[in-house]
């Protein structure tokens, strides 16, 4: 817990755009860019998308973040379709 009390990114609001080529993360700092092929698979629980890199790294995606629950559906669809797990 201390390092989350200390580290600004777990201050910081970021927005979240999910489009047919990537996942861009943007915050007043700046932004991140991930193509679709960065991701290695997804887990859905029930208050998050997991949004895998490899089997140790991850993104966590609250699903209280999103506006309403056909944006949540949208989110699903999209994973679904375009992160495919490397084998």
């Amino acid at each position: 817990m201390s390092i989350y009390r200390r580290n600004q990114t777990f201050k910081d609001e970021f927005s979240l755009t999910i489009d047919e080529n990537h996942v861009e993360l943007n915050n007043e700092r700046g932004s991140q860019v991930w193509p679709w092929h960065r991701f290695s698979g997804f887990v859905e629980s029930p208050y998050f998308f997991h949004l895998y890199f490899d089997s140790r790294s991850f993104f966590l995606l609250p699903k209280d973040s999103f506006k309403d629950l056909e944006e949540v559906q949208h989110a699903r669809k999209m994973f679904k379709e375009k992160i495919h797990p490397k084998n």
